[in-house]
Formats: structure tokens, sequence, C-alpha cells
């Protein structure tokens, strides 16, 4: 028999055949992340695996990386897109609500897309602002349905409850915290959704409160009798902290306080004397201490007023009764009782006495102070 001949061109589709069928490559395989559920601001892994091509005839089997040209990022931010490097890429879990969402991907001209649930936990401390040597409770609260925390921390102390949605743990306030500033704290929480588990850490902070500020609220005279205006003094005890209007009011009356601080209402003279009597008084105030607003705060001032202003004293008895008018000495005994009880009444004479007695004392001290000098 005699061979079959090949034409040039039978010979050249004969060489040409096989590396054809050599370079057919298999899609590339979609990328794989590490979870498909995450917190925000945590961190996830998704890795890029390369695609390997199909055997040829007789030729050794070639790989073409998958990671050539590849990018990952949600669909909720699109210009955030984050490179492959080595065939993998690390993502942030963005800032969002809880929310099922999409991880888009791009490989070798091949797209795709990933179901992410982004999750929420959040880390909350109360009271704040605090007052040094009190404490803060740190709440770890899972806002997903099924979110477990098995763990959490807040600097060296540890949950010490069953895992759960809700955990917290107890942070106790130095008694040296520097009042009027933020005090920060470390923490950390692990927890388990579905097949999914994760964690994240932080830094959180609370205010430390400075005291209230300190206010001297008082009457001059201590006690006065009605129908006369005790004055009240307003000042700061606070440095930093300065007075700019203050007020005194009782029963419908108001007075405001002049530029010293003093204001005087008077007391009403119907008021019973020896009674305690409620003022209202408001103030208001400025700060220069850290972090202190401005304020207004309203308060009640209680004040005594004074006795009976003439007390009984030993020996002003009773004045005796007047004669009967049927008496022969009536009409002289009035007439010449008239003008003393008109000048100085029973009581009076013992004030007029005190009085004199007490002129005559100071004279005769500062006499005497004088004649030594």
């Amino acid at each position: 028999m005699w061979p079959v001949r090949l034409g040039r061109l039978g010979r050249l589709a004969r060489a040409v055949a096989v590396p054809l069928v050599a370079v057919v490559w298999t899609p590339v395989p979609a990328p794989v992340p590490d979870r498909h559920s995450g917190v925000p601001g945590e961190r996830f892994v998704v890795f890029f695996p390369a695609a390997s091509s199909a055997p040829g005839l007789g030729s050794p089997s070639s790989t073409l990386p998958g990671s050539s040209g590849c990018e990952v990022w949600f669909d909720l931010y699109p210009r955030r897109r984050m490179s492959c490097d080595g065939g993998w890429a690390v993502v942030a879990v963005p800032i969002s609500p809880p929310r099922a969402t999409t991880l888009r991907w791009r490989s070798a001209g091949r797209t795709g897309e990933i179901p992410f649930a982004i999750l929420h936990v959040d880390v909350d401390a109360a009271p704040d602002p605090v007052t040094r040597g009190d404490a803060v409770t740190v709440t770890f609260a899972g806002d997903t349905p099924k979110l477990l925390i098995t763990s959490c921390r807040v600097a060296a102390r540890y949950c010490r409850d069953r895992p759960s949605w809700r955990r917290s743990v107890l942070l106790p306030i130095p008694a040296d915290a520097p009042e009027g500033r933020e005090l920060p704290f470390t923490w950390s929480f692990s927890y388990q959704f579905g097949d999914d588990a994760g964690g994240l850490s932080g830094t959180s902070r609370v205010w430390i409160a400075l005291p209230p500020p300190s206010f001297a609220v008082r009457p001059m005279p201590a006690t006065a009798g009605p129908g006369i205006p005790p004055a009240v003094a307003f000042t700061s005890q606070t440095p930093g902290v300065t007075i700019t209007a203050c007020g005194l009011s009782y029963r419908g009356a108001e007075a405001r306080c002049d530029s010293s601080g003093i204001v005087a209402l008077p007391i009403p003279p119907e008021t019973p004397p020896g009674v305690t009597i409620t003022f209202e008084h408001e103030l208001s105030y400025t700060s220069t201490r850290p972090g202190e607003p401005d304020n207004t705060i309203h308060r009640t001032l209680p004040f005594r007023t004074a006795p009976n202003v003439f007390p009984f004293l030993p020996g002003a008895e009773a004045a005796p009764s007047p004669p009967s008018p049927t008496s022969p000495s009536a009409s002289a005994a009035s007439a010449s009782a008239a003008p003393a009880s008109a000048l100085f009444p029973g009581r009076a004479w013992w004030l007029a006495g005190i009085l004199v007695l007490g002129g005559l004392l100071t004279w005769r001290l500062l006499h005497r102070r004088r004649s030594g000098s």
C-alpha cells in the first residue's frame, strides 16, 4: 500500500492541533472568605485560589494565577476596594447598622458576589460622667438575633457570667483620677454567630465629673423682724466659677442682686415673729473649669424671723390696771400717768436704760485706752 502523503496544509494543521488544546483554561474559581459575617471594624481575609488549566495532549499542565488583578469590596461602599496581595485580601467590615449585604469581587476578568451579614455589638459605659472613686458598668450587648457574647474584658477585668447576648463588667474608677477629664479604658469581646466566630477590641472613654460648684448664700443679719428687709449675700466658693446673676423671691415678691451679689427683700409685715419662712433664690453662673457648662440653679433659703422686738425683762411687769372711773383719784392718776406712758412705755424704760448704760461703758473703755496710750 502506498503511504498517504500529507500536503503542506495537513502538516501545518497537525503541528498546531496539540498547542491549541493545551491552552484551554478552566474558569477562575470564586474567592473564599474566612467568614460570612462580622461586626463593624472587624477584619477578615478573602482567599483567591489559583485556576488550573486542563492537561494537553502529552504536555504538562500549566496554571494561571487567579489573583491576577483581583479586588474585593462591599456594595455599600463601591469605591473602597481592597486589592489582592499574594492571592488574598484583608477586608474590614464597614460601619453600618445590622443588615444583610453583599461582598463583591473581581478576578482575572471575572466578577461575582458573596452574601455577607453585618452584625452589631454595642459597648456602653454607664454612668457617664462618673465621680472618681465610684464605678462604671461596661455592657456588651448584641443587637443581632442569635448572636452570643462568649467572652469579654474591660482593662484587667473579665466577664464572669455565662455566654449570652448581653454581658457586663464592673470597672472601678480610681479615687485619684483627674477630675474634668476623660479616662480611657480598653475592652475586647468574642462572639459566636452561627458557624462564624469573631471578636473585636477597642478603647472607650468616660468623663470624670467635676464636683458640683459650691456657693454661700448668707442673710445679713441672720434674723430680722416683720417688715424689715434682710440683705442676702451670694458668693462663689469654687475657683473658676463666677456668679453672673442672682435673685430672691417670697410669696410673689422678687428682688434682683446688685453688682456685688447682694439682694434685700422685705419680710411681709403680717409675718408672725419667731417663725421660719422659706425664701426661693435663683443663681446663674459661668465656669472656666474644663468641661463644665454655664448653668442656673434654683434653691431655697430658710430664714427665721426675729422674736418680739422688746422681749419681756425681769422687773418689767405689766402696768397696773387703771383706777376705777368712780374713784375720786381716777382723773388725777390718769393725768399723772399719761405723760410717762406716752414717752416711755413700760418695757421701753428698760431699753432706754440699757442703751444709756451701754453708751457710758463704751465711752469709759475708749477713754481708758486713750489714757493708756
